[in-house]
């Protein structure tokens, strides 16, 4: 992906495990920006497609590159919300950039699964 124009509403949700007596429960929490929706510009990468094998079935996850600011909270593991579809995505990698500074790149695949709050 190139230095990208963001032009892309995002949802940055941190993750954390509510769960207890080893039972795993994962929540995300919102990461408000400074704007008045509480969302960062981003970016988005051409997805592609690709099938994963998902409790011993074929299934079909496409994996995104996002572009956020540098001072963005992007940890991974996270999700980042598509704000225009509502499509959730799972990070799974921060990626370098090669020769910027003020951009971070992520990568991450379509979730279907994720549970997340608004509130922090």
């Amino acid at each position: 992906m190139s230095v990208s124009l963001r032009n892309r509403r995002a949802a940055l949700y941190a993750y954390s495990d509510a769960g207890a007596n080893g039972l795993v429960s994962p929540t995300y929490t919102k990461q408000p920006s400074a704007a008045a929706d509480g969302n960062w510009w981003a970016s988005r990468g051409v997805p592609t497609g690709r099938e994963a094998l998902v409790a011993q079935q074929a299934a079909l996850v496409a994996d995104s590159v996002w572009g956020f600011d540098a001072g963005a909270p992007v940890t991974a593991p996270g999700l980042i919300v598509d704000v225009l579809t509502g499509t959730a995505f799972k990070i799974t990698a921060i990626l370098p950039r090669d020769l910027s500074r003020s951009e971070v790149q992520v990568l991450a695949v379509t979730s279907t699964d994720a549970k997340y709050t608004e509130t922090p």
